[in-house]
């Protein structure tokens, strides 16, 4: 799996926080990358066969606080509707 997808759609994401002013939007967008086969969540570090165990727990932790921060958000927007 290569990470290019995703360096590009984190890209796109960050510049999209800085011009839209709908931030409900940005966090599901972030949350589609989650989504089905060969989504962010299946993101493994490797090169040649070599797996790098510390940078993917590393990876594991920060995509987890990623996705509870955003469902957190959504959830505390929904709340104060």
């Amino acid at each position: 799996m290569q990470c290019e997808p995703y360096s590009s759609s984190f890209e796109g994401i960050a510049r999209s926080l800085h011009s839209d002013p709908n931030e409900e939007i940005v966090i599901r967008n972030i949350l589609k990358m989650y989504r089905g086969a060969g989504s962010f969540s299946d993101l493994v570090l490797s090169t040649a066969g070599n797996f790098y165990p510390q940078e993917n727990m590393m990876l594991d932790h920060l995509r987890t606080r990623l996705y509870d921060l955003c469902v957190e958000y959504l959830e505390e927007q929904s709340r104060s509707v």
